[in-house]
C-alpha cells in the first residue's frame, strides 16, 4: 500500500513540476494552415485594423532586433497583454522603424519574444484618406485629413540622432531649410571630374534646399486576402491613390571651369558619396488616428556630364538659379501610372564666360540632389531636382588665317541653364513586392542665358562721309547678349571680325579688344560700302555691320512741261559732283526711265504720244543698290473730246443728219445739237436723226447717255470707255438687227433695244457688267433676239468678276474664249461654242431655258491651249482673280461692320444678318463657298494639266529661258493660292471637302469632308515647301511684275495658319502649337532684311502706293476708283454717302499718348493726346476731313438728323483717300486701291501672341526665339510717326495678354482681322454691346456723352459659318456645323 502510494505521489510530483515549467513560458502559435476566425464586421469597416496593438516604445525596452529573420524581443507590459499571433505592431528602433505582423509569440519572465513578418500601411489603414505634411501651401489648401509632424529628428555629422524643433522654429520657411545646404568655402576648387581627356572644376558652388514634403494616401476597405507566409489569409486594404510632392525653394550657384582636349564623347551619371554629409537624413513621425507613421527623407548628391568635343578648349562659365515651386506626382490604382506635377518659377543670373583654345563642343553638366522618401524602411516616393548648365561652342576663324603668331579663335557660343526633374514611386510601402514607376525626365525650363556674338554695330569714323581715295578709320563694336538682363553688352571674348568691301583695307581681319575693333579704309568711290562681318564655323555670315557714310544727296522733282500728248519731266541732284558712276532719271508710275543729259545738276526725260490719264512721276538716283527718290508729282494728259466726237460724226454720215447744228463748227460742245450737259455728265440724244453706217464712239467717259433709237445704223462700236460706277452708260438702240462691238469698256452699260433685234454682239475685255432689255422702264417684257454673242477677255486683277445679263433675251449662239470670272445670265441659249474650256465660266440658266449645246469642235482644243505659253500664263493668272478684297465687298459693307469695331449705316445690307439673328444656312452672308472652290478647281486644273510642258515653239527664241523661268514659277504661285483658298474655307466652315484633283460634277457632289486639322497641316507643309523655292521678289524675272506671290507671302500664310490652329477655337492643349506658331513668325522676323521687309510710317500702309512699301507682303489690287471714297466720305461732303462707322468701343481701345489706357469720363475733348493711329483710322468730330473740319454734333454739317449720318459719332478714315474729290471741276476723282492681305506688322503681333502663350513670360527669349513677345509688340508701338511708350518690362502675363489683344485690335483695325480674332479667341460673347457717342453743341460748348447703341445677337454657333443648304442638297455628305 505504501509502495503504491509512493508511485502515485511521484507521478503527481512530476506532473506538477512539468506543468509549473510549462505555465511560465507558453508558446502561442496560430494552428498551421488554419484559417482565422471570421472577424467581426468592424474588420471591414474600421479605419485602423482591430489587430493593431499600440506600444509606447519610449516606455517599452527593445532587447533584440533581428530584422533579417524577423525576430524581436521586448519587455512585457500592460500594452502587450492582448498581443497574439496575427497582431500588428509598429516597432520603433533607434535607427529604423518597422511594421510587423506576429506569427509566433513567447512570454518568458516578463519578456516577450516574437517571430514576425514585415507588414505595410495597407495592413493597418483602410476606408480613409489622409495627408502627411511638413507644411507648405499644399497642406494649407488641402481639405483632406492633414497630419502634421509629432516629432522630427536628423542624423548629424557624427552619426547621432538629434531632435529638430522645426514646427516651432520661425527661421526656416520649410522643413529642410536649416539642414540641407552647403557653401562655396568648403568646395571651392574641387575637381568634379578628373579624366585623362577632360577635367571639370567646381570653382564655386552654393546649394540651399528648403522644401516641405506632402503625401496624400487613400485606402480602400478591407477584404480577406491570401498572403504567402504562414498565415494564409488576412484582412488588408488596397492603396487607391497616392499623391506626393515636395515644394519650396531650391537655390544654387554653380561656377564651373572645363578643360578638355582632343576628340571625346562622354555621357556619365554617378553619386558623390562624400557630399552626402551636407544633406543629413531627416526622420519625421506623424500620428495617424493614433498610429505612429515614420517617414524618412534621405538625399544624396549626384553628378552627371554629357558632352562631345573636337579640339582643345578651356572655358569658364556659371549661373545662379533661385527656383521655387512644386515637383511631384499623382498615382491611382485604376490607370497605374504617374501623372507628373510641376510648377516652378526661376530667377536666374549669369556669370559671363571666358574662352581659350579652339574647337567645337556641346556639353551639359548636372550637380544635383536625389531625394528619397522611406516609410518604415520601405521605399516610397523619390524626387530628382537636376539644375544644369549647357553650352554649345563652335570655333570660327583659326589663327593661320590671320597671319598672326597669336593663338586666337572666333567663337559662336551659347550658354544655357535649365532644370530637369523626375519623380518616382516605389509601391513597397503599400504592399507591392517590386513596383517602381517614374514620371520620366521632365524639362522644367531650358533658357539661353548668354550668347556671343549677338550683334556688331558701327560706332564711329574719322570722317562721316565716304570720299574717293580719302583714308577713313572706322570703328565697330561687337556685342554679346545677356538674356537674363535682356541687354546687349560689349563682348568679353576675343572675337574675330572680317572686313570686306571695295577699296584698300589696312587689315583683312581684326581681333576684338574690349568689344571694339577698327580698320583703316580707303574707298574707291563715294558709293562704296565697308562691311564688318562675323562668320561662323561653316563660313556663313552670322552678323554684319556696314558703313557707307552720310553723304547728303538731295533729289528734287521738277515740274513737267506738257504739250498735248508730249511731256518733258525734269529732275535735279544736289550734293554730288561726279555723275559718271550713278544712274539717274525719272520714275513714271512703275517705270524707271534713265536720263543721259545732265547739266548743272539738272536733267530731263522726254515722253511722247502718251495716252490720256493721270501720271505720277518723280526724280530718282541709283547709287550702288540704293535708290533715292524725290517728291512725287502728277501731270494729266487730257482726253481730246473733240476728236472722239468728230470720228463719231463722220462714221454716221453726219453731213446727212437731219439736224447737225454746231457739229464740228462751234468751239463750245454745248452748242452742238443733241448734246446736253447734266451738271458734269453729258447726254447725247440723237434719236430719229438719220444716223447711218457703222457708228464709232471712243474715249468718251463723260458721256453717260447715248440715245440712237430710230436711226438706220448698221453697227455701233464703243471702245475704251470707263463708266462712272454710280451712273453707268445708257445706250438706246434702234433694234433693227444692228451689230454691237464693245472693246475695253469698264463699268456698267445698259442697252435698250427698241425694236428687239440685234445682230452680233461682240464683247472683248469687258470690265464690269452689261445688261440688255427692251426699254429703260423694264415694263416691256418682250424678248430681245440676239443673233450671235462673241465674248473674249484676258485676266485683269482689278476686275475679276464680270456679268452679262440678257433680260428676256434669246441668243442663237454664244462663242466664248479666254473668259476668267464671267457670269452669263441668259434665259434662252440655243448653242454655245467654247474656245477655252479650262477657264472658269459660270453659265447660270434661268427657269424655262432652252436646250444648251456645247460645241468645241471649231475652236481651241485643250491641247492647243496647253501648247500656248500665253494661254497657259493666263490659266495661272486667272487663279489670282479669286483673291478677295474688303473694300465694302459684302453687300456694300466691310466685314468689320459685323464686329464691335464698326456699324454699317444701311440696315438693308446683308451684313446685318451677322448681328441681328437672321443669319442661317438659307440666309447667308459672305457666302464664299462656291467662290473659293472655283479657285481651287482652277488651281488643281493648272497643276495637273501643265506639268512637264516645254513650249517647243519658243525653244529657239531669245526669250525661251526667261519664259521657262516664269512658267516654272507659276506652279508655286498657284500652289500658294490654293493653300490660301483652303485656309479661307476652314476658318469659316471648319471641316470641308479636301480635293487636290479635278473632279467631275458627280464626283464632287459625293466627297466627304476632311478635318480642319488635316487641311491645316497640308497648308503649313505647302508653305514650308514654297518658302524654299518662291523668289523674294520678281526683279530678276523678265516681267518684273508687282503683286505676285513671294517667299514672304508663303511664310506669312504659314504664320497666320499656325496661329489660328493654336488658338482656343481650334485647339485646347496647344503649348506645342503655340511654339510652332512662334517659330513660323520668327522665321520671317529673323530674315526680314533678306526678304525686304520692315515697318514703315503707319499711314503709308493704306495709301494709293502702299504696294511699294516694305511692310506690305501681299496685296490685292482693285484698280483706280473712287467708289470706296464715295461709300465712306461723311454725309455732307460732296459725293459722300456714309457706310462704315467706327464705334465708341474702338475709339476707347486706343491708348493715351503716354502709353496708359484711355478711360472714358465725359472729357471735354476725348480725342486729345491719343495713340496717333486713332487719327489715321477714325474721323472724329472737328477733324479736318477730307478738307474741312467735320461737324458731327447734332445739327452739324455732317451729323444727325441728316439722313445716313453716322449713328456712332465717327466716320472711317483708314484706306479712304482724301486727295479724291467729287466737287465740280475736280481733276482727281479716283485713285489706285490695294487691299493688304499680309503685312510685316501682323507678323510681329502673331509672334508676340504665340510666344506669350507658349512660354507665359512677356520677356522670354532664347537662342531659338531671340526676341521676346514684349520686344515684338514694342517694335509696333515704336514705329516711325507713332512712337508710343513700350509695354513695361515688369508687365504680368495676364496684363500682357490683355494689352496684346488690344494692340492687335487697334493696329489691324479695318483690315479684316477683328472678325476672326474674337472667334479664334472664343471671345465673341464680349462683343455684343455696341456703343456710340452723342455729340451736342450749345453756345459754342461741345459735349460728348457715351450711350449704348445696340445689343447684338451673339450665340455660340456663330463661331463658324453654316454650311450652305444649297451645297448640302447637292452633297448630303457635308453635314452641318453645330447649332445651325
Amino acid at each position: 500500500m505504501k509502495k503504491k502510494m509512493y508511485f502515485v505521489l511521484m507521478a503527481l510530483l512530476l506532473s506538477f513540476t512539468f506543468n509549473a515549467c510549462s505555465s511560465d513560458s507558453p508558446e502561442e502559435v496560430l494552428p498551421e494552415k488554419e484559417e482565422p476566425e471570421v472577424p467581426p464586421e468592424k474588420y471591414e469597416d474600421d479605419v485602423v485594423n482591430p489587430d493593431y496593438v499600440p506600444i509606447d516604445w519610449e516606455k517599452t525596452k527593445l532587447h533584440e532586433i533581428d530584422e533579417e529573420n524577423g525576430r524581436y524581443s521586448f519587455d512585457a507590459s500592460s500594452e502587450t497583454e492582448n498581443l497574439k499571433p496575427g497582431s500588428i505592431l509598429t516597432i520603433d528602433a533607434d535607427t529604423a522603424s518597422y511594421i510587423v505582423i506576429v506569427k509566433k509569440l513567447k512570454r518568458d519572465n516578463g519578456k516577450i519574444s516574437i517571430e514576425a513578418r514585415k507588414g505595410d500601411l495597407c495592413d493597418i489603414f483602410a476606408n480613409t484618406e489622409f495627408t502627411l505634411s511638413t507644411g507648405g501651401e499644399s497642406a494649407r489648401n488641402s481639405s483632406k485629413n492633414v497630419m502634421l509632424p509629432q516629432k522630427i529628428s536628423f542624423l548629424d555629422i557624427d552619426g547621432e540622432w538629434k531632435e529638430y524643433d522645426f514646427m516651432n522654429s520661425s527661421s526656416p520657411s520649410h522643413l529642410t531649410g536649416n539642414l540641407w545646404k552647403w557653401n562655396n568655402d568648403e568646395l571651392e576648387g574641387r575637381v568634379l571630374y578628373d579624366h585623362p581627356k577632360f577635367k571639370i572644376y567646381l570653382e564655386k558652388s552654393d546649394f540651399h534646399i528648403d522644401i516641405d514634403l506632402n503625401m496624400t494616401l487613400s485606402f480602400s476597405g478591407r477584404t480577406l486576402q491570401e498572403v504567402k507566409d504562414d498565415i494564409e489569409k488576412q484582412y488588408r486594404s488596397k492603396a487607391l491613390s497616392i499623391a506626393a510632392n515636395i515644394e519650396g525653394r531650391f537655390e544654387t550657384n554653380q561656377q564651373l571651369r572645363l578643360d578638355a582636349w582632343h576628340q571625346y564623347t562622354c555621357d556619365n551619371d554617378e553619386r558623390i558619396k562624400e557630399l552626402s554629409k551636407y544633406l543629413p537624413k531627416i526622420r519625421v513621425v506623424f500620428s495617424v488616428f493614433g498610429v505612429p507613421v515614420e517617414v524618412s527623407l534621405n538625399a544624396d548628391v549626384y553628378r552627371a556630364v554629357s558632352f562631345s568635343l573636337d579640339g582643345e578648349i578651356s572655358a569658364y562659365m556659371g549661373f545662379t538659379d533661385k527656383a521655387s515651386g512644386t515637383l511631384g506626382f499623382k498615382w491611382n490604382q485604376s490607370d497605374d501610372r504617374l501623372g507628373p506635377v510641376k510648377d516652378f518659377k526661376n530667377e536666374l543670373s549669369v556669370t559671363y564666360p571666358t574662352m581659350k583654345g579652339k574647337g567645337d563642343m556641346n556639353g551639359k553638366v548636372w550637380l544635383y540632389p536625389r531625394i528619397r522618401v522611406i516609410l518604415y524602411e520601405l521605399l516610397g516616393p523619390s524626387f530628382d531636382i537636376r539644375p544644369y548648365m549647357r553650352t554649345s561652342i563652335h570655333g570660327g576663324f583659326y589663327e593661320e588665317l590671320l597671319s598672326s603668331s597669336k593663338d586666337f579663335c572666333a567663337w559662336d557660343l551659347s550658354n544655357y541653364v535649365g532644370l530637369d526633374a523626375r519623380a518616382g514611386l516605389s509601391l513597397m510601402f503599400v504592399g507591392h513586392e517590386v513596383k517602381n514607376i517614374s514620371t520620366g525626365d521632365m524639362n522644367v525650363f531650358d533658357k539661353c542665358i548668354y550668347h556671343s556674338p549677338y550683334d556688331i554695330r558701327y560706332v564711329s569714323s574719322t570722317s562721316k562721309s565716304v570720299q574717293k581715295n580719302v583714308p577713313n578709320t572706322v570703328k565697330f563694336e561687337v556685342y554679346d547678349m545677356d538674356s537674363i538682363l535682356n541687354k546687349s553688352i560689349p563682348t568679353i571674348l576675343r572675337q574675330i571680325v572680317k572686313f570686306e568691301g571695295k577699296g584698300e583695307l589696312s587689315s583683312k581681319y581684326g581681333i576684338v579688344d574690349h568689344g571694339q575693333v577698327s580698320v583703316e579704309w580707303i574707298p574707291t568711290s563715294f558709293k562704296d560700302t565697308l562691311y564688318a562681318r562675323l562668320y561662323n564655323v561653316d563660313g556663313k555670315i552670322m552678323k554684319e555691320a556696314k558703313f557707307y557714310g552720310d553723304t547728303q544727296i538731295n533729289v528734287m522733282t521738277g515740274n513737267a512741261s506738257i504739250e498735248k500728248t508730249d511731256v518733258i519731266c525734269f529732275g535735279k541732284l544736289e550734293g554730288m559732283d561726279d555723275f559718271s558712276e550713278v544712274e539717274y532719271g525719272i520714275k513714271i508710275n512703275e517705270n524707271h526711265i534713265v536720263s543721259h543729259n545732265i547739266n548743272n545738276s539738272i536733267y530731263s526725260v522726254e515722253l511722247s504720244d502718251l495716252s490720256e490719264g493721270a501720271y505720277n512721276y518723280c526724280a530718282y538716283v541709283k547709287i550702288g543698290t540704293e535708290i533715292y527718290y524725290g517728291d512725287i508729282k502728277t501731270f494729266t494728259i487730257e482726253k481730246n473730246q473733240y476728236l472722239s466726237l468728230e470720228e463719231f460724226y463722220n462714221s454716221t454720215n453726219g453731213d446727212n443728219w437731219i439736224n447737225n447744228k454746231g457739229w464740228l463748227k462751234e468751239a463750245d460742245l454745248l452748242d452742238w445739237y443733241g448734246i446736253e450737259d447734266e451738271q458734269g455728265p453729258v447726254k447725247l440724244s440723237l434719236e430719229a436723226n438719220n444716223l447711218s453706217g457703222d457708228a464709232i464712239l471712243r474715249n468718251c467717259d463723260y458721256v453717260t447717255s447715248l440715245l440712237l433709237g430710230d436711226n438706220p445704223i448698221s453697227s455701233l462700236t464703243l471702245e475704251n470707255w470707263t463708266n462712272p460706277p454710280y451712273r453707268g452708260l445708257q445706250v438706246g438702240l434702234p433694234g433693227n438687227g444692228e451689230n454691237i462691238n464693245m472693246v475695253s469698256c469698264k463699268g456698267h452699260t445698259d442697252f435698250y433695244v427698241k425694236d428687239g433685234k440685234l445682230g452680233n454682239l461682240n464683247v472683248s475685255s469687258l470690265r464690269g457688267g452689261l445688261t440688255i432689255q427692251r426699254d429703260i422702264s423694264g415694263q416691256d417684257e418682250r424678248d430681245v433676239e440676239i443673233g450671235c454673242m462673241n465674248y473674249s477677255s484676258s485676266y485683269d486683277p482689278e476686275w475679276s468678276y464680270n456679268i452679262i445679263h440678257g433680260v428676256n433675251a434669246t441668243v442663237n449662239e454664244i462663242n466664248i474664249s479666254d473668259c476668267p470670272g464671267i457670269s452669263v445670265y441668259i434665259p434662252k441659249i440655243k448653242k454655245i461654242k467654247i474656245k477655252n474650256i479650262v477657264l472658269l465660266l459660270s453659265l447660270l440658266m434661268m427657269t424655262g431655258c432652252g436646250f444648251m449645246d456645247c460645241d468645241e469642235s471649231d475652236n481651241f482644243t485643250k491641247q492647243e491651249v496647253l501648247d500656248s505659253y500665253n494661254r497657259v500664263k493666263q490659266l495661272a493668272t486667272n487663279v489670282y482673280g479669286f483673291l478677295k478684297a474688303d473694300f465694302c465687298s459684302i453687300d456694300g459693307a466691310m466685314l468689320d461692320a459685323a464686329t464691335d469695331d464698326a456699324v454699317h449705316i444701311y440696315k438693308s445690307s446683308n451684313i446685318q444678318r451677322f448681328v441681328d439673328g437672321t443669319w442661317s444656312a438659307n440666309n447667308l452672308v459672305d457666302n464664299v463657298w462656291g467662290h473659293y472652290y472655283e479657285g481651287i478647281r482652277a488651281a488643281n486644273f493648272y497643276l495637273k494639266e501643265t506639268a512637264g510642258l516645254t513650249f517647243d515653239e519658243w525653244k529657239y527664241s531669245d526669250d525661251y529661258e526667261a519664259i521657262m523661268k516664269e512658267f516654272t514659277n507659276y506652279q508655286y504661285e498657284v500652289r500658294f493660292l490654293r493653300a490660301y483658298f483652303y485656309f479661307e474655307l476652314i476658318k469659316r466652315y471648319r471641316n470641308i471637302p479636301f480635293v487636290l484633283d479635278v473632279l467631275a460634277q458627280n464626283e464632287a457632289n459625293g466627297v466627304n469632308p476632311e478635318s480642319y486639322e488635316k487641311i491645316a497641316k497640308f497648308i503649313v507643309d505647302e508653305c514650308s515647301d514654297l518658302a524654299q523655292i518662291l523668289p523674294v521678289n520678281y526683279d530678276n524675272f523678265s516681267t518684273k511684275e508687282k503683286g505676285r506671290v513671294t517667299r514672304a507671302a508663303a511664310m506669312a500664310l504659314k504664320s497666320r495658319v499656325t496661329l489660328y490652329m493654336a488658338s482656343p477655337l481650334f485647339s485646347e492643349d496647344s503649348e506645342d502649337k503655340w511654339k510652332q506658331a512662334a517659330e513660323a513668325a520668327y522665321d520671317i522676323i529673323k530674315q526680314k532684311t533678306d526678304l525686304g521687309l520692315d515697318l514703315v510710317p503707319y499711314p503709308q500702309i493704306f495709301n494709293d502706293v502702299n504696294n511699294q512699301k516694305a511692310e506690305v507682303i501681299l496685296y490685292r489690287p482693285t484698280g483706280e476708283s473712287g467708289d470706296f471714297e464715295k461709300a465712306n466720305f461723311p454725309i455732307g461732303v460732296e459725293g459722300g454717302k456714309t457706310s462704315t462707322c467706327p464705334t465708341q468701343n474702338l475709339m476707347e481701345a486706343y491708348d493715351m499718348k503716354d502709353g496708359t489706357p484711355f478711360v472714358w469720363n465725359n472729357q471735354s475733348n476725348p480725342y486729345d493726346n491719343r495713340d496717333p493711329r486713332m487719327k489715321y483710322t477714325i474721323v472724329c468730330n472737328e477733324m479736318k476731313w477730307p478738307v474741312d473740319p467735320v461737324e458731327i454734333w447734332e445739327g452739324g454739317t455732317n451729323g444727325l438728323p441728316l439722313q445716313n449720318a453716322t449713328t456712332t459719332g465717327y466716320y472711317l478714315k483708314k484706306y479712304v483717300n482724301n486727295t479724291i474729290s467729287f466737287e465740280a471741276g475736280s481733276t482727281v476723282t479716283k485713285k489706285q486701291h490695294n487691299w493688304v492681305l499680309f503685312r510685316y506688322g501682323e507678323i510681329l503681333l502673331n509672334y508676340a501672341e504665340a510666344m506669350i502663350n507658349a512660354f507665359h513670360d512677356p520677356n522670354y527669349k532664347d537662342a531659338v526665339y531671340n526676341m521676346s513677345a514684349r520686344e515684338a509688340v514694342n517694335q509696333i508701338r515704336g514705329r516711325t510717326n507713332i512712337s508710343l511708350p513700350g509695354f513695361p518690362s515688369d508687365i504680368t502675363e495676364k496684363d500682357f495678354v490683355k494689352r496684346l489683344k488690344n494692340e492687335r485690335r487697334v493696329e489691324l483695325a479695318f483690315e479684316g482681322h477683328r472678325f476672326w480674332d474674337v472667334r479664334r479667341w472664343k471671345e465673341l460673347g464680349q462683343t455684343a454691346n455696341i456703343y456710340g457717342v452723342k455729340i451736342t453743341k450749345n453756345n459754342e460748348v461741345i459735349s460728348y456723352e457715351k450711350f449704348l447703341l445696340e445689343t447684338r445677337a451673339v450665340t455660340d454657333n456663330m463661331y463658324f459659318y453654316p454650311i450652305p443648304n444649297t451645297e448640302r442638297f447637292k452633297n448630303p455628305n457635308l453635314g452641318q456645323n453645330p447649332g445651325w
